[in-house]
């Protein structure tokens, strides 16, 4: 099956289950599945907390205001929905994202809003998404990891982005070099 049909056959499937999404484009769809894995480290520990909501209502400004398409407070309900139910979408929302990341090549994005959401403690969002995390020795005056990338990242978190990146097959692309720490990380713990 191709990317777009896979696509398209989750994309309507979701829409059927989901019967109050009428607001809910196939270009919506894409944001939110490339999305779902940071929902998924959202909730590593067993529950999304109200610091983990904004920055998932942050990314779902910023991509609101990149994809101009895409009204923030859909794409905001729809975030919510996958919070709540992200058991029931982990398997066909990742079969479908692991071939599309394959053709997209957009591994190292969905890495990076992984990573994001795991240190939403360190503050800025956006500048968590542009942070360059395959140098964990660069200081960040505005939020940033400082001297250790992992230090706001849980032992739950590092194990789930693995889990991810391994089901994503994320560890052999250009991802696997942001991914090095947590690897690194992991080993010492």
């Amino acid at each position: 099956m191709t990317l777009a049909e896979s696509l398209n056959h989750l994309y309507e499937r979701y829409k059927m289950e989901r019967t109050n999404s009428s607001n809910l484009t196939i270009e919506m769809f894409e944001q939110l599945i490339r999305i779902f894995p940071a929902i998924l480290i959202a909730q590593a520990d067993g529950h999304v907390d109200t610091t983990e909501i904004i920055h998932l209502n942050k990314l779902a400004h910023y991509v609101s205001t990149k994809e101009t398409s895409i009204a923030e407070s859909d794409l905001k309900q729809e975030i919510r929905y996958l919070t709540w139910n992200a058991h029931t979408w982990r398997k066909p929302i990742l079969s479908v994202l692991k071939q599309y990341q394959e053709e997209k090549k957009c591994g190292v994005e969905i890495v990076d809003l992984m990573i994001s959401i795991a240190s939403s403690s360190t503050g800025s969002l956006i500048s968590n998404i542009l942070l360059a995390t395959t140098n964990p020795n660069t200081a960040q005056d505005d939020g940033g990891f400082g001297t250790d990338p992992t230090t706001y990242i849980s032992d739950e978190e590092k194990k789930e982005i693995m889990l991810i990146a391994r089901e994503l097959n994320l560890l052999t692309d250009e991802a696997n070099d942001k991914l090095k720490f947590i690897l690194d990380s992991a080993a010492k713990s």
